[in-house]
């Protein structure tokens, strides 16, 4: 796994319950949005070039997981 990876999945379970169930419904959500790159991440993806842009288009992934993840956990209860 490469940091930004690790920074985005990170972002991601913030805030996260224990358990393996949500782990794996927090990696989906994340891998979901980092392949997926809708708005703004695309636009990061395609404009900001090299190390940073990688970093930062992994971050939003993660902001945009960790936002669905949260509304969910919301929902639940």
């Amino acid at each position: 796994m490469c940091l930004d990876e690790f920074i985005g999945f990170f972002i991601t379970m913030v805030h996260a319950p224990l358990g393996l169930g949500w782990i794996g419904f927090g990696f989906l959500l994340f891998r979901l949005f980092d392949i997926w790159k809708p708005w703004p991440i695309r636009l990061i993806d395609q404009t900001i070039h090299g190390g940073v842009g990688m970093i930062l288009d992994d971050m939003m992934a993660g902001i945009f997981a960790f936002i669905i993840m949260q509304f969910t956990l919301i929902f639940l209860k």
